[in-house]
Formats: C-alpha cells, structure tokens, sequence
C-alpha cells in the first residue's frame, strides 16, 4: 500500500512539474531557427559559441547557400570590482560579456545597423577559498556566453521572420 501511494505521488508530481513550465537552467534551447546561416568574424568565445550551435543544427552554410550573414564584431569581457572589505580586499566583482555583431542579407546588405548583446552578472569572490571562487567565475562566463548566444540567435529569427513572412 505504501509502495503505491508513493508511485502515484511520485507520477503526480513528475506530471505536474512538467506540466507548469518548470524546466532546469539550461535544459532544451529555445531558438528555432530554419534558415541557413552563413558565420563570419572575430573569433572568441561566442564566435565558437554560435559555429557550435549552428553546426549541431545543420544550419552553417558557405556563403553561397546562406539565407542570411551573421557577422561578429568584437568581444569584449570586463570583470570591475564593486565591493571591498576593510582591508581593501575585493568581495565582489562584476562581469560584463559584450558582442557587437551584425546581420546581413544574402547580397551583403545590413538587415539592422551594428547591434550589441550584453549581459552582466555579479559574483561575491571569497578570499579563503580562492579556487572556489575561480571556479564559479569561470562557470559564470560560460553561463553568459551561452545566454549572449541565445541573445544574438533569438534577434537573428526576428529578423528572419519580418524579412521573409
């Protein structure tokens, strides 16, 4: 009897969080794309970001064949102190990721002018346990080079939805 009651609560609530929306940070992507996409620029964290993506969606096409030009800019990542203990010791930083980008038509004609994703995040660094600290900063930036990708492919599907109804 107990065995049962536990099953059903269990599939009850297995059903539940899957019914309300709930899903675990980073599980399944949310952009669809369906044009091809052709990938060019100043390589970096993002630039390897979006090739991967693109190419595990069989969407990265030569120029020849792309619907649409994703250029990549530049990127720049910060990291600024903005809390220090009384002994002047930083206990919380700031990172910035920036990408300036731009996306183009196949006759290489700008779709918007150059555009900018930019994220930032705060993370309190622990002077005894330094290695720690390394450790979440280094989780974080790749957190904002997966969120500043999603950002720069979300506005690449808006643009392909008003140039091609």
């Amino acid at each position: 009897m107990k065995y049962s009651t536990y099953l059903i609560t269990l599939i009850f609530s297995v059903s539940m969080l899957s019914a309300c929306g709930w899903h675990l940070r980073g599980s399944g992507e949310s952009v669809s794309i369906q044009q091809a996409i052709y990938l060019e620029g100043k390589s970096g964290n993002v630039y390897s970001a979006l090739n991967n993506t693109l190419e595990r969606r069989e969407l990265l096409k030569p120029l020849t064949q792309a619907d649409i030009q994703l250029v990549i800019l530049d990127e720049r990542f910060e990291r600024r102190t903005v809390a220090q203990d009384n002994q002047a010791q930083t206990t919380q930083y700031q990172l910035t990721l920036s990408v300036d980008y731009e996306i183009l038509d196949t006759q290489s004609l700008p779709l918007t002018s150059v555009s900018t994703a930019e994220i930032t995040r705060y993370f309190t660094f622990d002077q005894n346990a330094v290695t720690s600290a390394d450790k979440e900063e280094q989780s974080l930036r790749k957190e904002m080079v997966q969120q500043v990708t999603q950002q720069i492919l979300q506005r690449v599907i808006f643009l392909s939805k008003q140039t091609n109804p």
